[in-house]
């Protein structure tokens, strides 16, 4: 039921209301302001108010505590206008939580069908919007639902909602998922496995059969759309308020596609390599050929010759070493994306480049920790794209700001007999981190049901690292990590990320 405050009411008839009511003399100032109105009705800040409704809320035998709840809600603007006209400016929910401690318990059971109405109007604005974030934290505030029957009031939107996208599942193969691709992305492009693992356990039926024709979906396009069919799955992976046969599914599907798709990555990856293996091999004996016509060797080529040795041989242990080992994902620590370690040569750059897309700050803040025995230069450049080098002695940080859209970062081992040059003119190793990896450090606290209170946002936290360290052989190594600072149960979140370690061989001109 919608509701409207009394409290309005009483002021536009001059009741004072702060001191002990007297019921009839209440209902007798009312019942004469009601003779005076229009068509029965007294209209109060675009609010129509009947004499029915205030009287049946007066005479209720309870009026004197719920009156109590009535001032409550009335001090509190921004939940009197969730209420009574479902504004959908997000509130702190520890401002509204606070009105259902123990000693004001009956407050929950007053306002549940009150706030069942509000929020069902919510939930059915942001979905007509396809406004999925909005959705995910009001889903938060069931706290204030108290019954069964005010929770079906609750998410009769969002049951429609369901019924609506497993209908369009469900009828759609192969050959026609292309059409309906808008009414499946305005959601999926978002992280659904949040939202539906947020739902009520009253829609647990229905998200079985939600779930039931994703699956049925992604086995349909898996050759179609792998990225979609992939997504989908990685998603749904995550769900957990399903039952056991269908997680044992998913698990099932995950393993499969997951395995196609490394496969598919390493493939491509031995076919550039090998490309350019072709490419250097057929530029040596062009080489080669030229020195035979010449009859002899200068001093100069021979050392061309010995130098491409040694960057054949380099090249070769690099990718024995790392070729196959792509990110590792640490769901049970709050170590989010680390890549393999990476043999570091003195005479090597190596270029980092990251692509954000999905972080929305402008900046980001990336520590170069130098474990290692040897100082450590970085480039990084500035607004005009110019380089800015930095010097980062041995055992000593240093924190940077980047641009979060793309990092672009140059750093090598520091020797006497090698001076940095730009990437232009030099060997480089490039590290790729994907644009759907998300560095954005958060803390997200829960309550005892598991609920989200709140997200923050850290200021000074470093959004990644790059670590340098040197082993007991002497030899130095670099990897990457990204962290994020959650306080949350385990595997309840997912983020969409991959770390692919390439390497090219640029020959000097």
């Amino acid at each position: 039921m919608n509701y409207q405050s009394p409290i309005r009411l009483f002021e536009y008839c001059n009741i004072d209301y702060k001191e002990s009511l007297d019921i009839k003399k209440v209902k007798k100032i009312i019942g004469l302001e009601f003779s005076f109105a229009k068509e029965g009705y007294i209209t109060l800040e675009n609010l129509d108010y009947s004499k029915d409704q205030i009287f049946k809320e007066i005479e209720r035998d309870d009026f004197l505590q719920r009156f109590n709840f009535h001032l409550q809600i009335w001090e509190n603007k921004s939940l009197l206008n969730f209420l009574e006209r479902q504004e959908i400016n997000l509130p702190i929910l520890g401002k509204w939580i606070s009105l259902c401690n123990k000693q004001n318990c009956n407050f929950k059971p007053f306002i549940s069908p009150y706030f069942a109405y509000s929020i069902n109007k919510v939930f059915k604005k942001c979905l007509s919007s396809k406004n999925f974030k909005l959705v995910n934290e009001w889903l938060d505030f069931f706290v204030f639902i108290d019954t069964l029957q005010d929770e079906f009031l609750a998410t009769e939107s969002l049951k429609n909602f369901l019924i609506d996208k497993t209908h369009i599942l469900k009828n759609v193969n192969k050959n026609t998922y292309v059409t309906k691709l808008p009414q499946i992305n305005d959601w999926l492009n978002e992280p659904f496995s949040n939202f539906v693992n947020k739902l009520p356990e009253s829609l647990n039926d229905q998200i079985d059969k939600l779930v039931t024709e994703l699956i049925n979906f992604s086995v349909e396009i898996q050759f179609e759309n792998k990225k979609l069919c992939y997504q989908i799955i990685k998603e749904l992976k995550l769900i957990q308020n399903i039952n056991e046969d269908l997680k044992l599914l998913i698990s099932e599907n995950h393993k499969i596609y997951k395995k196609k798709n490394i496969s598919i990555r390493n493939i491509r990856n031995i076919r550039k390599r090998d490309i350019i293996r072709f490419i250097l091999a057929l530029f040596i004996i062009i080489r080669f050929l030229s020195v035979i016509n010449k009859g002899v060797f200068t001093d100069k080529e021979k050392n061309s010759i010995k130098n491409f040795k040694e960057e054949v041989n380099f090249e070769k242990e690099i990718f024995i070493e790392n070729r196959n080992k792509l990110s590792t994902i640490h769901w049970d620590s709050l170590e989010v994306v680390k890549n393999s370690k990476i043999v570091m040569h003195k005479d090597v750059k190596y270029f980092l480049i990251l692509e954000n897309k999905l972080n929305q700050k402008k900046e980001s803040s990336v520590q170069f920790v130098n474990n290692s025995k040897y100082p450590l230069i970085i480039s990084i450049p500035d607004n005009d794209n110019d380089l800015v080098d930095f010097k980062v002695e041995a055992g000593r940080n240093l924190s940077v700001k980047v641009n979060s859209n793309v990092m672009d970062l140059i750093f090598s081992l520091q020797n006497k007999y090698h001076e940095l040059l730009h990437k232009e003119n030099k060997n480089y190793i490039p590290i790729l981190i994907s644009d759907s990896l998300d560095l954005t450090l958060r803390k997200i606290n829960f309550n005892q049901s598991g609920k989200i209170i709140d997200i923050d946002h850290p200021e000074g936290k470093d959004d990644l690292s790059v670590i340098i360290e040197t082993d007991s052989n002497n030899r130095s190594y670099f990897y990457v990590v990204g962290k994020y600072d959650w306080i949350a149960p385990k595997k309840m979140f997912m983020v969409q990320n991959k770390i692919i370690y390439n390497y090219q061989y640029l020959p000097e001109e």
